[in-house]
């Protein structure tokens, strides 16, 4: 009995070291705890993999209307009038399905006049990997995770020639995120890919040089901010710059100008893993004016997690001006003339921290905002006050175009798969576009209905305004005032 009484009492004291080196290990975050850690979390994403079904089509639900009225519901126009301009309206794997049905649905889409689809983009998916390879980073990945399976298209601008360029995302199982930035030529086909971390909405100038989003990872991040403590490292975002053909000509880091300015203490509370978080770059345009300093040219840089847009100087490397407002993770800011400039306002409208209280007293809703950097004045362009727009929310993303006369803007919002046009000087709503797609030939969608709506697309003037920009082929005039 004695022997019993011990070899048990040995046994729950061994179990109770192991259960507390165990938790000291973790709690303590020393070896081997990452190791680990890091083959637990890889062993889930693998199992996540397995389970989710492949390929990812992107965001989307079902929408319940006949299949065969998707095309009058995609562009709706209001007061009887055509579209002024054309537009584009972007497409994902399996859209638009009827226009392009020897490719993997199309890229893109052009409707004009009354609504009616004109030239299309197909979407040639596998030839994307395929095609020229201009820069190569490394991605931590999921094993069995064929990367161009997880490929989503997040934004897309037009390019000379009828083309155009669209930056990529991996919607998971990849770290970090952007899957980098693609140009196409008017056929759809991919002319080359960097796979370079750019991500987010860029700005082609004239000639075709870009600008675009980037991102260095960093494990040694500033002290202003703290230290990322995640297993990834940090975020740190650039500016590259970038030839017509995808070579790397320059690039500029947002972080060190910041640091180096009046503005550095905006850090102070900022996320260490991505404190900045740009989602725009765009240029100040020829006009500009009322602002001590600031040129045409400069680099207009929306910085989402600082709730916050800056105005750079890419020569000089200095932060001109900060704009801040009611605005919160807003996205796709542009000059819109003077002083003025126009943003997508995502969680500044309804004054609420939340989409609804569970009284539903309190809604959230996403903007177009106008805001004079020289007087801090803002103008709610979209909504004013149209009931039916009011629970038009997007957490992340979302999109500005600016018409090539500058009276009238697109604003595309995602996660709700729609986007509106409306007249800058009165908000008055002139079009609105849904992103449905009849899919009944499609087996990926055959158990699910015969309408799906992609929730994350945009539209965007295919000869759409943008400060010191030359006019794009098939754009006969330049209409700036």
């Amino acid at each position: 009995m004695t022997k019993r009484i011990g070899r048990s009492l040995l046994w729950v004291s061994a179990v109770l070291v192991a259960f507390g080196t165990g938790a000291y290990v973790a709690y303590a975050d020393v070896f081997p705890w990452n190791l680990v850690y890091r083959g637990y979390k890889t062993a889930w994403h693998i199992r996540d993999a397995r389970v989710a079904e492949m390929p990812d089509p992107g965001r989307w639900h079902v929408a319940e209307m006949p299949a065969d009225s998707v095309a009058s519901f995609r562009v709706k126009l209001i007061g009887g009038e055509g579209l002024s301009d054309p537009v584009v309206m972007d497409g994902e794997r399996w859209s638009f399905d009827e226009l392009c049905p020897q490719a993997d649905g199309c890229l893109a889409v052009e409707f004009s006049g009354s609504g009616e689809a004109g030239r299309t983009w197909p979407l040639q998916f596998l030839k994307i990997a395929e095609s020229k390879i201009t820069a190569r980073l490394p991605y931590e990945k999921t094993p069995g995770v064929s990367s161009h399976e997880v490929l989503v298209l997040v934004y897309m601008v037009p390019y000379a020639d009828d083309g155009l360029l669209a930056t990529f995302s991996y919607r998971n199982f990849h770290f970090p995120y952007p899957a980098g930035v693609v140009r196409f030529d008017r056929s759809g086909r991919p002319v080359w890919y960097r796979q370079d971390y750019s991500h987010h909405e860029p700005y082609v100038a004239p000639g075709g040089a870009i600008w675009i989003a980037g991102m260095e990872l960093s494990r040694d991040t500033p002290g202003v901010f703290g230290t990322c403590e995640k297993e990834q490292p940090a975020m740190l975002d650039v500016v590259k710059i970038l030839d017509a053909d995808g070579t790397l000509v320059d690039q500029v880091s947002v972080m060190d100008a910041l640091l180096d300015s009046p503005w550095a203490s905006l850090l102070a509370w900022a996320d260490p893993c991505d404190p900045t978080h740009m989602n725009a770059v765009s240029p100040v345009g020829d006009d500009v004016s009322g602002l001590d300093g600031v040129a045409a040219g400069d680099m207009l840089l929306s910085l989402r997690n600082l709730n916050a847009v800056a105005i750079l100087d890419p020569e000089a490397r200095e932060v001109k001006h900060m704009m801040r407002g009611t605005f919160s993770a807003q996205h796709s800011v542009k000059h819109l003339g003077g002083s003025r400039f126009i943003m997508f306002d995502n969680h500044g409208g309804g004054g609420c921290g939340r989409p609804a209280d569970p009284e539903g007293t309190c809604r959230k809703y996403s903007r177009v905002l106008v805001v004079d950097a020289a007087t801090s004045e803002e103008t709610v362009i979209f909504p004013r006050g149209q009931d039916r727009f009011a629970h038009w929310y997007s957490h992340a993303k979302g999109r500005i175009s600016i018409s090539p006369d500058r009276t009238r803007v697109i604003a595309s919002f995602a996660r709700i798969g729609k986007a509106v046009e409306v007249r800058v000087e009165n908000g008055a709503v002139l079009a609105e576009f849904d992103f449905v797609h009849d899919v009944r030939g499609i087996e990926r969608f055959r158990a699910e209905g015969d309408v799906i709506r992609f929730e994350d697309g945009s539209v965007f003037y295919a000869c759409e305004w943008l400060p010191l920009r030359e006019p794009l082929a098939g754009c006969a005039t330049d209409l700036r005032p």
